[in-house]
């Protein structure tokens, strides 16, 4: 899916394309995403909606760490 496509390029910073989706389409649907979505254009909120791609990426990073501690804590609730 386009699309899926697209949210994982911004999400990461890059991506390898499926062979099922074309690339000029994929140009052409991120180019319209990104002439859509701006700063410009987003309300003013005291958390930022878009971050510079490496601070999102040191926030997913420490979502994941946080994720893995608390599945081990619930498995240890469970085990013990």
């Amino acid at each position: 899916d386009i699309f899926a496509c697209v949210l994982n390029y911004l999400r990461y910073g890059s991506i390898d394309l499926p062979v099922t989706v074309p690339k000029s389409m994929f140009d052409r649907e991120i180019n319209s995403v990104e002439g859509a979505i701006n700063q410009e254009s987003l309300p003013k909120s005291p958390i930022p909606f878009f971050m510079p791609k490496a601070n999102l990426n040191e926030r997913v990073a420490t979502l994941e760490d946080r994720m893995s501690a608390m599945n081990a804590r619930m498995e240890a609730q469970w085990v013990g």
